[in-house]
């Protein structure tokens, strides 16, 4: 059964139905056979990805830092400059990817990163875990730089 099939109740000149059209669209049984599978896992990733990115980012990591692991003012600038860090770190990764089968190393990449964005759930709420959480965020957010970068 289609979105199509689905009988619609509400529709508003047909924006509505403009917009279930649209994404029928990124459905797999709408791509060539030939690359369904491959399609399928990426639409996924690309899905779920950005929900683990979110979890490093500044404004939700740095509520978690505060409130929960209450860290020191010098580890929270450290996780708010971690960005800064993950720039730096471009360089490295490019060299790394040189001769590399990129998408198993972008698969490992992304992998690893989300075991440590993870692992933040792991973590004691005391000083060890603060200074775990800002070893965490930095050495995450530079793997997503890796990821970008290759």
């Amino acid at each position: 059964m289609s979105l199509l099939d689905i009988p619609i109740s509400i529709d508003h000149d047909g924006q509505f139905l403009m917009l279930v059209r649209l994404f029928d669209y990124f459905h797999p049984r709408n791509q060539p056979w030939i690359t369904r599978q491959s399609y399928t896992h990426e639409l996924i990733t690309a899905s779920t990805m950005p929900i683990a990115v979110s979890l490093v980012e500044g404004g939700a990591v740095g509520v978690l830092a505060r409130k929960a692991f209450q860290v020191s003012p010098a580890l929270f600038a450290t996780i708010m400059a971690a960005p800064m860090f993950a720039h730096l770190t471009s360089f490295l990764w490019a060299n790394l990817a040189k001769g590399r089968h990129k998408v198993r190393f972008i698969t490992c990449l992304q992998f690893t990163a989300l075991l440590t964005i993870g692992s933040i759930a792991l973590l004691p709420t005391n000083k060890l875990g603060a200074l775990g959480l800002t070893a965490i965020i930095v050495t995450g957010r530079c793997l997503l730089s890796g990821i970008i970068t290759v």
